[in-house]
């Protein structure tokens, strides 16, 4: 690992300092890298298969209807309140 003095942060050998990297950009590529998960990746943020799981899964939730989302918080609700309940023998 090679540490920046600058930011004090750690990255990979033959890397760079996310935010040294960060600074030499302009405003609009700064919004670029902000979408891009590979540049969130380097910071420490999600990596690209977290993002993808978690994409597809705000896709699917995003096509339920409300009395589905609904149904779904209930019963969610209900499988929590079962997993608290304490079993006296």
């Amino acid at each position: 690992m090679t540490h920046c003095g600058k930011h004090d942060i750690h990255f990979p050998e033959g890397g760079s300092c996310w935010c040294c990297d960060e600074q030499a950009m302009s405003p609009e590529e700064r919004k670029k890298n902000y979408s891009n998960p590979s540049f969130l990746a380097k910071r420490g943020g999600v990596g690209l298969h977290q993002n993808a799981a978690a994409n597809s899964t705000m896709q699917l939730l995003s096509q339920l209807s409300p009395e589905q989302l609904g149904n779904l918080l209930a019963l969610a609700g209900k499988q929590k309140e079962e997993s608290n309940r304490r079993v006296i023998a």
